[in-house]
């Protein structure tokens, strides 16, 4: 299993991931056909919102819809239709992101130290440019138990040293 390099003042057993928040409008037809499917499926995995995406190298091991994805990612509040007309689907990967691999290019941008980690725009390519947000927060599993960092300060510096450890700028 690839990790990241833990953090010296990281408890030790503990395993630095992200949770992947993805916000999408549920009255486009795109967002409709993911509904469908995770409904047919009774999941929601990278391979059923796919098509949105034309690079989506987010975790090791997911490209293309690789075999292992569903070991990889766990779906942790797939389909949450909310107030405000948004589909919010949480994953959480065993996996470490490769930060450094070059067709991470949307994980690299919102890991820039000039721009706060907290939620960004982006365009969907594949689907007439509907916008839609992902917000990255990083996570921590110690002995078993998942937590996220959720003090602004700590996770701006988890950002900022696992960017750098990756090679970014």
């Amino acid at each position: 299993m690839t990790t990241l390099t833990r953090d010296a003042d990281a408890p030790p057993n503990t395993l630095e991931v992200l949770t992947t928040i993805i916000t999408l409008d549920v009255n486009h037809p795109a967002t409709r056909s993911i509904l469908i499917d995770a409904h047919h499926a009774h999941r929601l995995t990278m391979s059923g919102y796919a098509h949105l995406l034309e690079r989506y190298d987010f975790f090791t091991g997911i490209k293309n819809g690789h075999p292992d994805h569903r070991r990889a990612l766990n779906i942790l509040y797939a389909t949450h239709g909310r107030p405000d007309g948004a589909l919010q689907i949480r994953l959480q990967s065993d996996v470490a992101p490769r930060l450094a691999n070059p067709e991470c290019d949307w994980w690299r941008h919102a890991i820039h130290p000039d721009h706060p980690p907290v939620t960004k725009p982006w365009k969907i390519p594949a689907s007439g440019d509907i916008a839609y947000q992902i917000r990255a927060n990083p996570t921590t599993t110690v002995q078993g138990r998942r937590r996220a960092i959720t003090h602004p300060d700590k996770q701006l510096h988890w950002w900022v040293s696992h960017a750098a450890k990756a090679g970014l700028r």
